[in-house]
């Protein structure tokens, strides 16, 4: 795969030398990258969205945790630092019931974490930034460390991302390729383009490699779900 530069570089080349600049007014090619990358990414339950892995850390006085770019849904979670607290996985509404009662008898020894708020920040450069939940609110910076499995979807691209990757299936490169191409000759001529079809036929072949893959390595099936109380993820784990 190559890197977001030479993805746009590409699509600007598709799109046709004279009208590359053309892009309606206000969007950038990083936009026109990052809805093709939705896009694409969201018409299949693709294998390789499944089971990326990160650490995110508490800021001292930050009820929210940064997550990654990418984050969509939580698979698993364990504590990876010094803290001798249990983690709780909750919901928004237990969160806020915690931060609002007076009466907390039971609730020290533990940290109540929330990844289904649906929280995002936007930073500054307009890139969104999930974020989870904790409390009670960090006192020190990176306690608690969590290590977590989750769901990704598309990582949305900025101007300082021009040497990134994106993490696309090798099965799946060339369709994605062909995706953007279209996508960008689209924007640049407010017309669909006569390659759909022809992409359509390239992406089912996609996603059919896609499913055979899930065939060999059995099915992964939709890990989240719908909570009412909260439950215990794991009790402390020190590092190696």
């Amino acid at each position: 795969m190559r890197t977001v530069d030479a993805i746009i570089a590409h699509m600007q080349m598709h799109a046709g030398i004279s009208a590359a600049l053309n892009l309606p007014q206000g969007l950038t090619w990083y936009d026109v990258l990052n809805l093709a990358g939705e896009t694409f990414v969201n018409r299949h339950s693709w294998t390789w969205l499944e089971d990326a892995n990160a650490s995110v850390a508490a800021i001292q006085g930050d009820a929210e945790i940064p997550l990654p770019r990418d984050f969509v849904s939580l698979t698993n979670c364990r504590a990876r630092n010094s803290s001798s607290q249990v983690v709780r996985l909750v919901t928004h509404a237990r969160i806020e019931e915690l931060r609002s009662n007076e009466d907390l008898t039971g609730t020290s020894g533990f940290w109540y974490v929330c990844f289904d708020a649906g929280i995002v920040q936007n930073s500054p450069a307009g890139a969104p930034i999930p974020k989870a939940i904790v409390w009670p609110e960090p006192t020190v910076n990176g306690d608690p460390t969590l290590r977590i499995v989750y769901q990704r979807g598309w990582y949305p691209v900025l101007p300082t991302d021009g040497a990134y990757v994106p993490k696309i299936g090798a099965w799946c490169a060339a369709a994605f390729l062909q995706h953007c191409e279209i996508t960008a000759w689209e924007k640049v001529h407010n017309k669909e383009s006569s390659r759909r079809a022809e992409y359509e036929r390239v992406l089912s072949e996609a996603i059919a490699r896609d499913e055979e893959r899930v065939e060999n390595v059995g099915q992964v099936g939709d890990k989240r779900c719908d909570r009412d109380e909260d439950y215990l993820i794991n009790e402390w784990i020190p590092n190696p």
